[in-house]
Parts: C-alpha cells; structure tokens; sequence
C-alpha cells in the first residue's frame, strides 16, 4: 500500500487512540525486490510515519506488514528472529563512502533483498514457528489490509478493498460488561457477558462469576474486548483468518 496515500486512513483506522510496539516492513517502490525490516518497541505507527518523510515523492514509500506485539519485551526477539531464521532472505550490509557501515533510515538503507512471495513467505514461516512473539499481523495490499491474529495461511498481498479497523468502535472503562473475541479448538468465539475489573498497560482484566460453573478471571488485549455482542462477532470475521 502507498503509505503516503493512505496515511490518514491507517492513521484514524489502525492507531487512531492506541499505540502498538511491534515489527514493519516497508519499501521505496511497489514492486520493489528490497525492503527495510525494523522495530519500535513503543510506536510502529510512529515510527514507519518517520521514516516516510525521507521518501519525499509520492509514489516512493510502501508498507507491506506490521506485525503488532502487545508485549514490548517480544519485539526485539522477533526482530532478530525475522533478520537471522529464513534463507529466503539475503541481508543488505550499508556501507559509507568512508567505508564505515550505517544505520538508520535512509533511502539508501535497506536489510533485505528478496521478492515479494518470498517475503511473504519466509515471514509467515517465522511467524508460525515463534507464535508466543507477536499478537497481530496486518498484511497490507494495494487499497487496504487484511488482519490475522489467530492463524495464518498465507501472507499474500491483501486484495480486499474495505479498510478494517483492529480496535473496538466502543470505548470502556473499568466496570464495563463486555464480551471477549478468544480461540477455541480451530475457531473463535464470543464469550458470555463479563466485566471488566482492571485496567493494565496492554490489556483489560475480564471477571466472570460462573465460567464453566466456577468463577474466572483473566486478561484480554484492548482490541478482543467489545461492549456489545454484535461488536465482537463481527470482529471475528477479519481478525481470524479463515
């Protein structure tokens, strides 16, 4: 996806009140067979939003994943996980005039040179075999983005053209009754009415009074908990890929 074009709508869709830690993936051009791979262990938005005005043309910046941990401490593990593990991926080393190397970001810096299936591939493969690591991923295509958080089949440009949000259109607050999107054998599902006892950095503490006849509480990111029903069943539809 143009990053420049669609700034404001991954903006006010994707981050518009929350900030995520995690991965990105980005080029200069679209069909591009390099790409720059890095972290923020605080704002990805933020940071991908910085590095897109070192590509000052319009048709010079494209953003292919962001990869969402809720945890901070997952992200540098992931990172390292993604440079080191696939073979379908040759790393770029920059190096100054002056011979000495370079990070950062610019338009000459890239970690990766590869195309855009075996990217596609070889991150999907680092994804699957380190599941503990990372929370969401959102695969961006030409006009929107596809999100998958429970699976994954495949990390293919997205081809649909409807934007999808990842949080919840609801706000809440401690003390809210809510339902919560969660896994179950090979689906998701929505769980009986709760309510919400704390707040926490990266997620709402959940209390049920009777879960499987004794009572339950656990912890949910921001993004699975919904106040109404309706909200949470049609969450499942884009945030588990099917």
């Amino acid at each position: 996806m143009n990053f420049v074009f669609h700034l404001k709508d991954v903006q006010d869709k994707l981050f518009r009140r929350s900030r995520y830690p995690g991965c990105y993936v980005y080029s200069r051009k679209k069909n591009d067979s390099k790409y720059k791979l890095g972290m923020s262990e605080a704002d990805i938005f933020g940071r991908t939003k910085s590095a897109k005005f070192c590509f000052p043309d319009k048709d010079e910046f494209y953003i292919h994943f962001f990869i969402i941990c809720h945890d901070k401490k997952n992200v540098r593990p992931l990172e390292k996980k993604l440079l080191a593990e696939s073979k379908d991926l040759k790393k770029i080393k920059v190096v100054t005039e002056s011979g000495i190397a370079e990070q950062g970001i610019r338009s000459t810096e890239y970690r990766l040179t590869t195309d855009r299936t075996s990217l596609g591939n070889a991150v999907k493969t680092v994804l699957d075999d380190n599941r503990q690591l990372w929370d969401e991923v959102v695969v961006f295509g030409v006009n929107g983005w596809t999100i998958h958080k429970k699976s994954i089949k495949s990390l293919a440009v997205a081809k649909g053209k409807t934007m999808h949000s990842i949080e919840p259109t609801k706000s809440l607050k401690v003390g809210d009754s809510v339902y919560v999107v969660y896994p179950e054998g090979n689906k998701a599902v929505v769980s009986t009415k709760g309510r919400i006892t704390r707040k926490l950095k990266y997620v709402w503490e959940v209390h049920w009074k009777k879960y499987k006849g004794e009572p339950f509480t656990g912890k949910y990111p921001f993004n699975e908990v919904y106040k109404l029903k309706s909200e949470a069943q049609a969450a499942i539809k884009y945030w588990y890929a099917v």
